[in-house]
């Protein structure tokens, strides 16, 4: 069963497909009204920002074309970055999230606990929304 932030994910994404322009504050905006639909109320901010940082770096595919401010200064988004090369490296893979980012940790010679960075990215990669 998918966690809260994966559906958090793909219901903001959807948020999203309206707007012409793109930038954190608007992505920021929709995850938060998401939060609020579900009765979540917290925001923790390493599935935020790995959220945000996947789109503001051109990696998710959108009905209609979007004007996105790129930004690719966050942390969250080099676990991303390297979790999206896992994936696309190994397409048909049937990872969990917490198995990809110990993946993740050990291609970038890291420790750190696993905070839903990639639950949000698992939710764009298997519904279809990553380029």
């Amino acid at each position: 069963m998918a966690n809260q932030f994966y559906q958090i994910a793909i219901q903001t994404l959807g948020k999203l497909e309206s707007q012409e322009n793109l930038n954190s504050k608007i992505i920021l905006d929709a995850w938060k009204q998401s939060l609020v639909e579900n009765n979540k109320n917290y925001l923790k901010g390493c599935p935020k920002n790995a959220f945000t940082s996947i789109i503001l770096n051109n990696h998710v595919k959108f009905e209609n074309q979007k004007n996105i401010d790129l930004d690719t200064d966050s942390k969250e988004y080099e676990y991303c970055r390297e979790a999206l090369n896992i994936l696309r490296n190994n397409p048909h893979t049937s990872l969990k999230p917490l198995e990809l980012w110990k993946r993740v940790l050990n291609n970038l010679n890291l420790t750190r606990s696993h905070q839903g960075e990639m639950d949000v990215v698992m939710a764009l990669w298997k519904n279809n929304k990553i380029k």
